[in-house]
């Protein structure tokens, strides 16, 4: 017999994640995070997904990430 639909759902990754997981995602605090938001310019921005729901892409997140290391790299 297959398995059920709500066990294949377990083994999704979301592409968007919550604030509180973007920052553990990136390895940094959650009040930490928020200060990103305003000093760096370069740092992704959240998707509005309600009026108190935001979502940061993975994706984004990734590419951030990776062009921190290739500018620390550089120096």
């Amino acid at each position: 017999m297959p398995p059920r639909a709500a066990t294949r759902a377990t083994n999704i990754q979301p592409r968007g994640l919550s604030a509180r997981q973007a920052a553990a995602y990136i390895g940094i605090g959650y009040s930490t995070l928020f200060e990103l938001r305003k000093k760096d310019a370069t740092f992704p921005v959240a998707v509005q997904l309600s009026a108190n729901r935001v979502a940061y892409m993975r994706d984004e997140l990734d590419a951030w990430l990776e062009s921190k290391r290739v500018a620390s790299n550089s120096h």
